[in-house]
Formats: C-alpha cells, sequence, structure tokens
C-alpha cells in the first residue's frame, strides 16, 4: 500500500526507458571525430558475444541484490511476516525505481553527448573521400560521413560516455550494500561485509569488462561508477529523511513522554492519585499498541512463534533511538 501513489512514478520510468534505449525514436547527437583515430578504431564486439549483454546486466542488477535482501528478510523478521513482506517489497519497489532512474540519467547523458566508442571508426567506416578538404587540411571531422551497412551499431557507437553497464551495477551495489549496512544485525559478523565486498567487486567487475572487450573508454566507466554510487546514495538519503518526518507525524505517540512513565500499579490512594494513574495508564497502553503497530504484531502468530517473537526491524530501532534516546 505504501508504493500504490509511487507507482505511475515507477511505471512512466520504465516506458521512458524503453523508448530511450530500444527505439530508435531518439538518436544522439552526431559529434566529431579525428581522421583515422586509432583510439576509435579498436575492434568491434557483437552484443551476443559480450561477457555482460545489457540484458543480463538488467536481470542481475535487479533479481541479485532482490534476492539476498528477500533471504536476508526472512532471518531478520523471523515469524513477522509482516514485517518481512514490508521490508521486502519496499526494498525492490525503491530498487526497480532507482534502476530506472539510473538508466534514465545515462540515456539522457549519452544522446546528448554523442561521444564515440572504442569501436566508432570500425562500425562507420567512414568515406574520406566525400570530404571537401583533405584530413591532412582539416583533421577533425564534424560531418557525417559513415558508409557502415549496420546502422544500429552505428547509433551504438555514438553512446560511449557514461557507461551503462557501470552506472546501474555501481547504483546497485551501493544502494545494496547501504541496505545491508543499516538492517542486518551484528549476530553474523562476517555475513554483513561478504555480502557488500561481493556487490562492490561484481560492480567493479562488471565495469571493467567494458573497457577489456573495447566497449568504453576507461573514463567513461570511472565517472559511470560514480554517477550510479552518487544516486544510489542520494535515493537511500532520502528514503531516510521521509521515515524520520514520518516519526514527527501527528500519528506517532510522543515516545520520549510515554516510556519516560512508569508502568501503572494499582490505585490504593487519594482521587487525584487515582486520575494520575488512570492517565499513566492510557499512555502506557497507547504505547504498546504503537508498538504493536511498528512491529506488524499479530495475535494469530504468537502461538506459533513463541520462541522467536516478532521484534522490530534494526531500521526501525535506529530511528527511534535516534529520535527518542528513551526508548528500548
Amino acid at each position: 500500500a505504501e508504493l500504490l501513489p509511487d507507482l505511475p512514478i515507477l511505471v512512466s520510468s520504465a516506458v521512458s526507458l524503453y523508448f530511450l534505449e530500444w527505439t530508435d525514436v531518439f538518436k544522439p547527437a552526431k559529434s566529431g571525430f579525428n581522421c583515422h583515430d586509432r583510439s576509435l578504431s579498436l575492434p568491434y564486439i557483437d552484443p551476443s558475444h559480450e561477457v555482460v549483454p545489457i540484458q543480463m546486466l538488467l536481470s542481475l542488477a535487479f533479481a541479485g541484490p532482490a534476492i539476498t535482501v528477500t533471504e536476508a528478510n526472512i532471518n531478520a523478521a523471523g515469524c513477522n511476516f509482516n514485517s518481512f513482506i514490508r521490508r521486502a517489497v519496499r526494498f525492490i519497489g525503491v530498487h526497480a525505481f532507482g534502476l530506472c532512474a539510473t538508466a534514465l540519467v545515462t540515456d539522457i547523458l549519452q544522446l546528448m553527448t554523442g561521444y564515440p566508442t572504442p569501436y566508432f571508426l570500425t562500425v562507420c567506416k567512414p568515406n574520406y573521400t566525400t570530404l571537401n578538404v583533405s584530413c591532412e587540411q582539416n583533421p577533425y571531422i564534424m560531418e557525417d560521413i559513415c558508409s557502415g551497412a549496420d546502422p544500429a551499431a552505428i547509433i551504438q557507437g555514438r553512446k560511449s560516455f557514461p557507461s551503462q553497464h557501470a552506472t546501474l551495477a555501481s547504483f546497485a551495489a551501493i544502494y545494496a550494500s547501504m541496505y545491508f549496512n543499516s538492517t542486518l544485525t551484528d549476530s553474523a559478523k562476517l555475513l554483513k561485509p561478504l555480502l557488500v565486498f561481493s556487490f562492490i567487486i561484481c560492480a567493479i567487475i562488471c565495469g571493467l569488462t567494458r573497457i577489456i572487450q573495447y566497449k568504453n573508454h576507461a573514463i567513461d566507466v570511472y565517472l559511470g561508477f560514480l554517477l550510479g554510487s552518487a544516486i544510489a546514495v542520494y535515493l537511500v538519503r532520502a528514503i531516510t529523511r521521509l521515515d524520520n518526518r514520518a516519526l514527527k507525524t501527528p500519528g506517532y505517540p510522543n515516545l520520549a513522554f510515554i516510556k519516560s512513565t512508569k508502568r501503572p500499579t494499582k490505585h490504593t490512594g487519594t482521587p487525584d492519585e487515582g486520575r494520575n494513574t488512570s492517565k499513566a495508564a492510557s499512555l502506557y497502553h497507547m504505547w504498546r499498541e504503537w508498538q504493536r503497530n511498528l512491529e506488524g504484531f499479530s495475535p494469530n502468530m504468537t502461538s506459533q512463534c513463541t520462541s522467536n517473537p516478532a521484534t522490530p526491524s534494526d531500521k526501525d530501532r535506529f530511528i527511534l533511538r535516534t529520535k527518542y534516546p528513551n526508548t528500548r
């Protein structure tokens, strides 16, 4: 239910990505190049022989973190199925939106710059005889003199900066790593660094394959890493601010005041003491009711999970301790 208002944004991002990536509606700018530039005349490798094709990249960048986080949420939530569903669905939804946003930003930059790939002249096959002047007189060419037989390869040859593989891989790695750091407990001391380093190494390998197979220049990959990481950090910080702001809404009780109130005892004193005891009881029950809602408490699950009761997520605990230090 939390993601339903944002569903149109996610769908529109996916549709925009489809038109930018898999159609010829938008074509890249035609930037110039030097005659017989050796840095743009490297071998062309067919997409079917790439180590990490774009379809595989999108699948791994989405499915890898999603499956890992789902498994981690199962272990973290225990028998609290409601908490598991809420955390898993929220991660998958935000992660999918982040991938679409990263791919959109990358495609827009590629179309605007039109920077040629290392194999551009190999597929372009420029016909220098059509020029009004020789390459010796004007070595930098701005005209479109390509005579290659594969228009799709020529269009892709003008989309080098930044590397889309680097941006998507780094976004998925950084976003999943920050999620693990904020949600996994310290009970498994080696699990958190193992997952973080695994995603980071996979992202680096994915970017390096683009350099080895002459698909992107080194600077395209390095700046792609920075761009994807920046988007991931911004998205995580934005979500954290929304969570902190939600705890300030009127729907959340004043936990600092409620927790400072002692648990109510049986009244045996004056009427004023009785009123104070009644107020303390109502505050205490308000606190317990809010805590059950936070934990996704379900009375039907208590008999099945007495040995492993439902507990709030580590992220919820962190937010509560930050905003309300008296909470436990």
